[in-house]
């Protein structure tokens, strides 16, 4: 897992580009699992023995992020974890 340097955050405005959900790994809490867990199943989710992450595809993308065009956007808009939106 890499952290995000505050030094390369210059704007808390999405772009759609996908980065964020290519490079870092999404930590849930317990909640937002339960929510995830019941809507897609425990395959969307990578449960550890400490934390509870989003699943990722083979190339390490979020299993939820989705290319539209030029553009990428979340599948989960309508339950994204608070990591997400920040």
């Amino acid at each position: 897992m890499i952290p995000v340097s505050w030094r390369n955050v210059k704007s808390w405005n999405c772009i759609d580009c996908g980065v964020c959900c290519r490079d870092y790994q999404v930590v849930l809490d317990f909640n937002e699992w339960v929510k995830i867990v019941r809507n897609y199943g425990v395959e969307a989710t990578k449960p550890e023995i400490s934390k509870l992450y989003l699943g990722k595809r083979s190339d390490g993308s979020c299993i939820f992020l989705t290319k539209l065009g030029d553009s990428y956007f979340c599948g989960l808009q309508n339950m994204k974890p608070k990591a997400c939106k920040i």
